[in-house]
This record gives C-alpha cells, sequence and structure tokens, in this order.
C-alpha cells in the first residue's frame, strides 16, 4: 500500500489549495473527534470599515440608535456551568458551589460593564444631537439663501445686459465721432455736441460695468455662504457617520486620520460643534 505524505494526506484537495480538514488533522495526531465547545469564544474585532463618502450618508434628521445589549456575563458562564455533566454527586455538589460562588462577582461585574456603556453611550449621544440640532438649523437655512441667491443672479443677469447695452452705446458713439473728424463739413458745434454724448455714454458706460461688478461679487457672497453651509453639512454628516461606527465598536479608516482602531470618547472637551 503507497503512504501518501502527511501534509497531502491532511488536505481535503490534495496539494492545490493546501486547506486543511480538521477532523483529519485530529485524527492523524490521535486526537479523536473534533466537537465544537458548548459556548463560542468571542468574537475576533470586525476589520476596519473606511469611513462613507458623505454623498452615501444622511444622518442628519436620525438618532444615536443604541447598539444592540451584549449577552452578560452571568449568563454565559451559567451556561457554561449547567451545560456540565457531572459524573457523581460530588461533582454535582462541587458545580452548586461554583455557581453560588460566581454570582455575586459576575452580578457585580455586568453592572459595572452596563454603567460604562450607558455612560459612553451617553456622551455619544449628546455629542450626536448638538450635531444634528446644528445640523438641522444649516438644512432650514438653505432656501431662503437658494432665494437670496436667485435673486442676486436675477441682478446680475440685468447689470450685465445694462452693462453691454452702455458700452455698446459709448462704442457706437466713439466710431460716430471719429468718422466726423474726417469730415470737412462738420460744424465746431456738432463737434461739441457729439464730444458731450461720447463723455456721457462713457460715465454710463462705467456706471453700469460698476454696477454689474457689484451686484456679481453679492452674488458670489451668496455663493459663498451655501457652499460653507453644504461643506459643514459634509463634514456634520462625516461624523455623524464615525459616531454610529463607534457606537457598533467598528474600527475605522478614513483618509485624513489614517487608522482609527480603538474607540474615542466624546468627552464634554469635545462638546463644542466644530471643536
Amino acid at each position: 500500500m503507497i503512504q501518501r505524505p502527511l501534509i497531502e494526506r491532511l488536505s481535503r484537495t490534495g496539494m492545490q489549495t493546501g486547506e486543511l480538514d480538521p477532523s483529519t488533522v485530529a485524527a492523524s495526531f490521535g486526537f479523536g473527534a473534533v466537537s465544537q465547545p458548548a459556548t463560542p469564544v468571542p468574537d475576533n474585532p470586525p476589520p476596519a470599515r473606511r469611513v462613507a463618502n458623505t454623498s452615501e450618508i444622511s444622518l442628519i434628521d436620525t438618532r444615536a440608535k443604541k447598539p444592540e445589549p451584549k449577552e452578560s456575563l452571568f449568563s454565559i458562564v451559567m451556561k457554561r456551568l449547567e451545560s456540565l455533566t457531572p459524573l457523581s454527586k460530588e461533582h454535582e455538589a462541587l458545580v452548586t458551589q461554583m455557581k453560588a460562588k460566581v454570582i455575586p462577582q459576575l452580578t457585580a461585574i455586568d453592572k459595572f460593564i452596563s454603567e460604562i456603556e450607558e455612560a459612553r453611550y451617553i456622551a455619544i449621544s449628546t455629542r450626536w444631537e448638538s450635531i444634528r440640532v446644528a445640523g438641522r438649523k444649516l438644512i432650514d437655512a438653505l432656501p431662503e439663501l437658494q432665494r437670496e441667491l436667485a435673486e442676486a443672479r436675477g441682478y446680475c443677469n440685468q447689470s450685465e445686459s445694462a452693462k453691454i447695452r452702455t458700452q455698446t452705446a459709448a462704442e457706437q458713439l466713439f466710431h460716430e465721432r471719429s468718422a466726423m473728424s474726417k469730415s470737412p463739413w462738420v460744424s465746431t458745434a456738432e463737434f461739441k455736441t457729439a464730444d458731450a454724448k461720447l463723455e456721457r455714454a462713457k460715465v454710463e458706460a462705467v456706471r453700469a460695468k460698476q454696477k454689474w461688478m457689484g451686484d456679481l461679487g453679492a452674488m458670489a457672497k451668496v455663493e459663498s455662504k451655501i457652499a460653507n453651509v453644504n461643506a459643514t453639512l459634509e463634514s456634520y454628516q462625516t461624523e455623524l457617520h464615525l459616531l454610529s461606527l463607534e457606537l457598533n465598536g467598528e474600527a475605522t479608516f478614513d483618509k485624513e486620520l489614517g487608522l482609527s482602531s480603538e474607540v474615542k470618547f466624546y468627552t464634554e472637551e469635545k462638546m463644542t460643534i466644530g471643536g
């Protein structure tokens, strides 16, 4: 009988994947059958998640979601103890004694964990609410800013039309005045009248241009306000997204801040919006 190499016998699919079958490994080393433990081991930390694009999330009008309560240590330990099968009255008495012994400690630990987690949730939800309120105010202010922008754009269009009209009129009078200089039949009075018209046209053209530039600046100010509001709303939504991940205990990867594998507690030092 040809004996295959051990690594090949341990592999489910030969040497192609190198994936090992736990049952085969256990049998090969004399450990017997593989069985699952009575209770699962604690979950491994989840992989770091990237911060979502602000265009993909909308959290301004939501509340901080409280995480689902985790199974208590008391419940876990009691399940493990109750899953035991004592082989004698003595072992059964020891199990009973152990239950009575650990109940006070487990109860105290669960209470301590609950208090710490509740304090953390209150701190994060307080920060969340302050951001939400500020964001709501900005969103409510947007319609008025949009109205101001439309009005400013209308004024700007009107003044631009006036600028073009007066500039065209001044240019036409300039060419007419130049043509008059080449004619020997134009009188001095006609020259004075043409010069006066040209000067008035120049003044009107300059005034119209200044009005247009002023309206353009006013429109730019409103556009800047709207851009700042949108940028601030995006920063609020990004922070709310980070807070939601933090509430779930998930590590995040931010392109600006880098990897964050630890929970950041939002204490009183960070309660100021924009701080």
